[in-house]
């Protein structure tokens, strides 16, 4: 039996070409990732002349594994942690612009985004480990001003450690 040639490195743990192709909520612009000097950044085009596509980010440390639009469609969102202590922030980038913002700018906190919806379209859920490491309190995020309120607290007390639920 004849051996068979092992898959190339590159080609199982190498960037894609693209990925997470995103549809804008007025069907007019996609997103998507893409490699910018070999870190996957978001790029953007019109929906009807893909190879004008254009990075948006170009960050260079941590590759960007997610990105959605902002329920009005003003907005890339994206995750990122640059140095990978897992602390995702939360960015907004305006398609039209570059402007690129920082939405969850706090040291050694997780942003998680959790809920985003057509009827609120300027505000999204995001949960975020800022007042206990360990629990994920909701805020309503403002995208364009950043501005956050609390909508619920994860109460220490609400969650038991190793129950068995008798």
């Amino acid at each position: 039996m004849s051996a068979r040639p092992l898959i190339p490195r590159r080609k199982l743990f190498g960037n894609p070409t693209y990925v997470g192709a995103k549809l804008s909520p007025d069907g007019q612009w996609l997103c998507w990732a893409a490699p910018v000097d070999g870190v996957l950044n978001v790029w953007v085009s019109p929906v009807d002349n893909i190879a004008a596509g254009q990075p948006v980010t170009r960050t260079r440390g941590r590759p960007i594994n997610w990105q959605t639009w902002s329920p009005d469609g003003r907005y890339i969102m994206f995750l990122n942690d640059e140095n990978g202590d897992e602390n995702l922030h939360l960015f907004a980038v305006d398609p039209r612009t570059m402007e690129l913002r920082d939405l969850t700018p706090f040291a050694n906190v997780r942003a998680m985004p959790t809920h985003w919806s057509h009827i609120v379209p300027d505000k999204i859920a995001v949960s975020l480990n800022d007042r206990d490491a360990r629990w994920h309190d909701v805020y309503a995020l403002d995208l364009t001003t950043g501005e956050r309120s609390l909508v619920g607290k994860i109460a220490r007390s609400s969650i038991t450690s190793g129950s068995t639920g008798s």
